[in-house]
Formats: structure tokens, C-alpha cells, sequence
């Protein structure tokens, strides 16, 4: 699905290319805004600037890597939260059995040469916050699903606070995680699965590394695309 910009959205797009075209004057920037005043005064509030369009052409571009088959323009479009929903629910399954099993198991995990309870107990940390995560992005689409300054945020800063660090924690697990001390730990903990469930975190944390390199290559090609047009 794709994004439907509104009606306001592109008369403003065009007015601002006008005032670029034509003059940079502040005299004829107020009658381009005047003359629509009263039809979106909710959205023209304040003088929007030829930048201030550039920003938001780069978040809604940024937004469309980032969530491609989520339509922020169709609010009956109930795909997105449902996956996510099922996301926020699985997440915490995980989280609670990377703390439970080690606990459970202590008496022969505790043998492990390996930081695999440190490892698992920072994983659940990290798949409760990407719960969350998945929780207020439900919200957004709910209550805020055009508010592109908002989704932009948010998404920027997910992958600097969360996904980075998810993805250092994988590098970090490949440290020990296929040392002979490793294996060891696999056969003294065969029936708890432990070695396992760190063998599942990281493959979620491989997805999220395609995820990542998915979302560069998309907005690479976006703005390639983008550049192309204006020149």
C-alpha cells in the first residue's frame, strides 16, 4: 500500500515550488500563504517554507524504508498494528523464557564457562523494550497515524537506541557463543535448551540486521530516484 498524500498536502507542495520559482521575497511569500488561509487553516497555521517541505519530502522518504507495507494514509488499514500486536506478544514469550529457563535451570547453567545468563538476561531486556516498541508504534498508527514528524522520530531513534544495540549484543554472543567452552555448556545443559534459545535470539537479531541493510538499500534508491527527478 502506498501513501496518499491529501489534498492540502499537495496544494502546499505546489505553493511552495511556486514562491521558489518566482520570488523569495517576503511580500510575495505572505500573498502565496494568504490566498489559501482560510481553507487549511489548520494546516497553515504558520508560514511553511520551501525547507521545511525538503524536511518533510526526507522523513516521509525516511518512513517508507523504514515501514514499506505500512499505508500511514488509510486508517482502515488494520495489517500493520495486527503484525505488530502478534510482534509485542512474541517478544515478551521470548524475554520471559531467556529469564525463566536459566532460573530453572541454575544448577547446571551456573557450570557454564560462558556469560550465556548474562547474555540472555541483557536479551530479555532488549526484546521487552522491542515490545514496547511494537506497542507504541500500535499506538501511533491508532491515534497518530499522519503525524509524520512524530513517526520520524521515533524511528530514528529506535535504530540508534534499540536496534544498534541489539545488533552489538549479536556481535558480542559470537564471541563465545561457538568456542569449544560453548559446546561444553550445550551438552551440560542439553535438556534446559538454553544454548539453543541463545542460538533462536540471535538468529531474531540476524532478521533485524537484514532489516537494517533492507532499509538502507530503500532509502538509498529513494533518494537516488528523488535526485534524478529535480535535476
Amino acid at each position: 500500500m502506498t501513501y496518499k498524500p491529501t489534498a492540502a498536502e499537495i496544494e502546499i507542495y505546489k505553493q511552495s515550488q511556486q514562491e521558489r520559482d518566482e520570488s523569495s521575497s517576503d511580500e510575495g511569500t505572505q500573498r502565496g500563504s494568504s490566498s489559501h488561509g482560510p481553507n487549511y487553516t489548520d494546516y497553515i497555521n504558520r508560514r511553511v517554507t520551501y525547507k521545511e517541505m525538503r524536511n518533510n519530502e526526507f522523513q516521509e522518504i525516511f518512513i517508507r524504508a523504514v515501514h514499506p507495507m505500512t499505508s500511514f494514509a488509510d486508517d482502515d488499514d488494520e495489517f500493520a498494528p495486527a503484525i505488530s500486536v502478534l510482534g509485542v506478544f512474541f517478544d515478551i514469550s521470548v524475554a520471559s523464557s531467556s529469564v525463566i529457563l536459566p532460573l530453572i535451570n541454575w544448577s547446571t547453567v551456573s557450570r557454564c564457562k560462558t556469560p550465556i545468563v548474562l547474555w540472555l538476561f541483557v536479551s530479555a531486556g532488549i526484546l521487552l523494550i522491542k515490545a514496547i516498541k511494537s506497542a507504541l508504534f500500535v499506538w501511533i498508527l491508532k491515534t497518530r497515524r499522519r503525524d509524520l514528524k512524530l513517526k520520524f522520530i521515533f524511528d530514528v531513534l529506535s535504530l540508534l537506541l534499540i536496534t544498534l544495540f541489539e545488533l552489538v549484543w549479536l556481535v558480542y554472543a559470537h564471541t563465545f557463543q561457538f568456542s569449544a567452552a560453548s559446546f561444553e555448556c550445550k551438552y551440560q545443559t542439553q535438556e534446559a535448551g538454553v544454548w539453543h534459545l541463545v542460538i533462536l535470539i540471535m538468529s531474531l537479531s540476524y532478521l533485524t540486521l537484514v532489516h537494517v541493510i533492507l532499509i538502507v538499500v530503500r532509502l538509498s534508491c529513494a533518494l537516488r530516484k528523488k535526485k534524478g527527478k529535480v535535476s
